[in-house]
């Protein structure tokens, strides 16, 4: 999805469907454009928590920050409205005036 500049919105283990070895993502009235939505990335990144979350309880061990960061270098190309924001303020202000 990331990859389409789509974030699912609302991804858990409850719309994540799989049978004989496919897997399918269902539900998606909240996705959210990467690229149009602000918090995009903070959505995201719930997303993976929230499934990370159902998978420990599993026995499955991920982190979910490292993985939702890797994903989205990885398929994000374009800084999104957000980014621009921090990034227009680094240019402004620089790192002496507290924006990191």
């Amino acid at each position: 999805m990331l990859a389409n500049n789509l974030v699912h919105g609302d991804l858990s283990a409850f719309n994540v469907l799989y049978w004989e070895g496919e897997v399918r993502i269902i539900d998606f009235p909240q996705a959210v454009n990467v690229q149009n939505n602000p918090y995009a990335r903070r959505i995201f990144e719930r997303d993976i928590e929230r499934l990370c979350g159902y998978f420990a309880r599993q026995g499955v061990d991920a982190d979910a920050r490292r993985l939702a960061s890797d994903l989205w270098r990885a398929h994000v190309s374009q800084p999104t409205p957000a980014e621009r924001v921090v990034e227009d303020r680094r240019l402004h202000l620089g790192p002496a005036d507290g924006v990191a």
